[in-house]
């Protein structure tokens, strides 16, 4: 990103005679018709998400209009219970949907930010290697060690990883963990 910076800096500083695109090298033009090609396809997702949430609401008004007037329509009681259900299972299949929608895009998000706890533990643990080393250098030389401050916490080595479950978050929050 830095090399891309620097070039682009560079280029607005240049006289804008590279109409047809010839000085720019070959990978930063690839990445460009990419950058290009992502933003149509975020615009085009986010109109046609516009377009299903319109859909969803006009839908939602005419199950509420229908089901008010399920009652008036259909006289036999055991055929409203059943529309009713119908009509419920629909709805928790969108509320479904839309569920494993956020699961879909917080997934990856999750594994980031674990990768990003576990090379920050990484650190941690040269870190205590370093300092650990240093201490045994300083016994040696007949020194005293010098103190871990207030606060110090030991990071273990590598947590042992459960499957997902929200019981084991309830279960760890009530624990302290």
């Amino acid at each position: 990103q830095v090399g891309i910076s620097q070039w682009e800096s560079g280029r607005q500083a240049q006289l804008d005679g590279d109409l047809d695109g010839q000085r720019t090298p070959p990978n930063i033009r690839e990445l460009q018709e990419q950058l290009k090609f992502i933003k149509s396809e975020l615009a085009r997702t986010e109109e046609t998400t516009r377009v299903l949430e319109g859909m969803l609401h006009e839908n939602q008004e005419k199950a509420e209009k229908l089901q008010a007037e399920l009652p008036r329509r259909v006289k036999n009681k055991d055929m409203r219970a059943f529309l009713g259900l119908i009509s419920r299972i629909y709805v928790m299949e969108v509320e479904n949907m839309d569920m494993q929608e956020m699961v879909d895009v917080t997934g990856p998000l999750l594994e980031q930010k674990e990768l990003e706890a576990e090379a920050l533990r990484l650190q941690i643990q040269m870190r205590d290697r370093v300092i650990e080393e240093q201490d045994q250098l300083l016994q040696a030389e007949g020194k005293a060690q010098l103190a871990k401050p207030d606060g110090w916490i030991n990071v273990p080595a590598k947590l042992t990883r459960r499957a997902p479950s929200t019981v084991r978050w309830l279960e760890e929050d009530d624990l302290g963990l």
